[in-house]
């Protein structure tokens, strides 16, 4: 099955601040988004187990490969913001996801994304 897209929020340069969008956690399918060097995920776990999220980096053309950087996130109020991503380290290379940073995590109850874009 897809990914489920994510779309950032994107900081008011004016204002200098933003009022982020809770977007759905895929579980099943895991999601993904455009990869940026100005894109921060907010990843915030209200369940009583901690939260593993799991970054799968791109293969790159010439075959070199990043191992997926994983994230625990703290149990009731825990938060973690991951990011940047690089569309060279992040980006999936090729494809209909060419571009898209893939995001995984092991369980969504109590899990919400907000992905936000400093402009």
């Amino acid at each position: 099955m897809a990914r489920t897209n994510l779309v950032p929020d994107v900081i008011d340069p004016i204002a200098g601040k933003i009022t982020p969008t809770v977007q759905t956690v895929d579980q099943a399918n895991g999601n993904m988004f455009d990869a940026n060097d100005r894109v921060i995920l907010r990843v915030a776990n209200t369940n009583a187990a901690t939260r593993t999220v799991t970054i799968t980096p791109g293969v790159r053309p010439n075959g070199f490969t990043t191992t997926p950087l994983t994230f625990v996130v703290p149990v009731t109020t825990g938060v973690a913001y991951i990011g940047p991503f690089p569309v060279s380290v992040f980006g999936q290379a090729s494809g209909t996801d060419a571009g898209k940073v893939y995001v995984n995590i092991d369980a969504s109850a109590g899990v919400t994304f907000e992905l936000i874009r400093i402009p």
